[in-house]
């Protein structure tokens, strides 16, 4: 993801916390976490993840599968938690999975 976009998911993550969109939000950080080439963002945006998945957030119509082949043809360097993540946010699989990774 260039620099740009990066920027405008900022903006809109921005946008969206006032209103209270948790699955946007949640959404939003998921591309943070699968794009970031920074383990620092990286790692912040999976504690919020964690953080909504832990308050029952979810977003069963979001397709991130395409988001989730990219990431890992990218060089992402977790693609199982990255896939797990994917199913545990459009609800497919239970969130305890997520116990299995450090934090």
């Amino acid at each position: 993801m260039s620099k740009d976009g990066f920027e405008k998911l900022e903006e809109a993550r921005s946008l969206a916390a006032p209103i209270k969109e948790k699955e946007l939000i949640l959404e939003l950080w998921f591309y943070r976490y699968a794009h970031k080439d920074n383990a620092a963002d990286r790692s912040n945006a999976l504690k919020e993840i964690k953080k909504l998945i832990g308050e029952g957030v979810r977003s069963p119509d979001f397709d991130m599968r395409a988001n989730v082949k990219r990431a890992i043809k990218d060089g992402h360097p977790n693609p199982d938690l990255l896939k797990d993540l994917e199913r545990i946010i459009c609800a497919k699989k239970d969130a305890r999975e997520l116990e299995r990774y450090e934090a």
